[in-house]
């Protein structure tokens, strides 16, 4: 799928989920800026927080759109669910719902549980600049590496 070669998350969907409550960013990185990050979190031992990279902002636009983030709200309000509920709870067809819960699930952004679909992030914090500069400015980069501050 198309998705796959637009973001960076190459992991097992459920290899990178936090056990407590987490906030989930999603931005737009280059392979470079990820692994920057990860780096950065290996040398100071400090936990940066959960990234979910995209390639482009296009990439991120497609794939995380406005009807696919009322699918990841509701479960983030009502914890796992059924297709059929997050159908109801979004007032949503049914074939709509499941493609779109096919392709979160396929990206490894929701996880495929005993009672449904799960989504275990409190929150999502988008985390990207647009600016005049180029792709790969310097503010734009340190933006995304930025860790986010804890409320």
């Amino acid at each position: 799928m198309e998705e796959d070669d637009d973001n960076l998350c190459t992991e097992s969907p459920l290899s990178w989920r936090p056990e407590g409550p987490a906030v989930l960013n999603i931005g737009v990185a280059s392979l470079e800026e990820t692994k920057a990050r990860m780096l950065e979190a290996v040398n100071t031992g400090r936990f940066p927080g959960y990234l979910y990279a995209f390639r482009t902002f296009e990439s991120l636009w497609k794939t995380v759109t406005p009807a696919r983030m009322t699918i990841l709200r509701a479960l983030m309000d009502q914890g796992p669910m059924t297709a059929e509920a997050v159908s109801k709870a979004t007032g949503r067809d049914l074939d709509s719902v499941q493609a779109d819960l096919s392709s979160l699930h396929l990206i490894g952004l929701i996880d495929h549980v005993d009672a449904g679909f799960s989504f275990p992030f409190y929150d999502i914090h988008f985390d990207f600049l647009a600016s005049k500069g180029e792709p790969g400015d310097d503010r734009a980069k340190e933006r995304l590496l930025s860790p986010v501050p804890a409320e």
